[in-house]
């Protein structure tokens, strides 16, 4: 089943209670109210299925739901990031 929503795009920026008293006049080709809440309650009941990631260059770990945490010590060169960022943003360049 599918059914043509004609409409026409217009810009308008307000507020939703501007809208509510909108006196806009849809067009007679264009959606009543009863369409426009038939297509509301069809988006609310759609279902979105599960995604798969199949990727063969994503390593298994970064598909994992609970990711690896490593401390200070295991990360190379942590010590130069975190001087450059005391440097850069603490010290404003003057260390």
């Amino acid at each position: 089943m599918s059914k043509v929503l004609k409409t026409r795009i217009q810009q308008k920026h307000a507020s939703e209670q501007e809208w509510l008293e909108s006196t806009l006049v849809p067009l007679a080709e264009e959606a009543d109210n009863e369409d426009i809440d038939e297509l509301k309650q069809t988006i609310d009941n759609l279902t979105i299925g599960t995604l798969t990631e199949t990727d063969p260059t994503v390593p298994a770990w970064a598909k994992e739901e609970t990711k690896p945490t490593y401390t200070a010590d295991e990360i190379d060169g942590i010590n130069t990031v975190v001087e450059s960022y005391v440097e850069e943003t603490i010290l404003g360049g003057e260390w």
